[in-house]
């Protein structure tokens, strides 16, 4: 009698697991699209830096070679305005 009540548990015990495994799965998708839509973070800035020369090229750059070149960094004028 002790067989027959213990294989019982364990099929309960398999059937419980298989049924949260499924459910599980059956959420993570509802879960990512609830967490992207969280973390959705949207964010415009336009010209908010003004850098002369545009461009800085150095041609090809060999490892351990150093380069340098000056350039101006600043905020522009309509970021400034906002």
């Amino acid at each position: 009698m002790r067989s027959t009540d213990t294989a019982h548990r364990k099929r309960r015990r398999i059937r419980r697991l298989a049924t949260g495994v499924i459910l599980a799965l059956a959420l993570m998708p509802l879960f990512a699209a609830f967490e992207a839509h969280v973390v959705n973070v949207r964010a415009h800035i336009e010209n908010a830096l003004h850098v002369d020369p545009a461009e800085v090229d150095f041609g090809i750059v060999f490892p351990q070679e150093q380069l340098s070149e000056e350039f101006s960094v600043r905020l522009s004028d309509s970021f400034m305005g906002q």
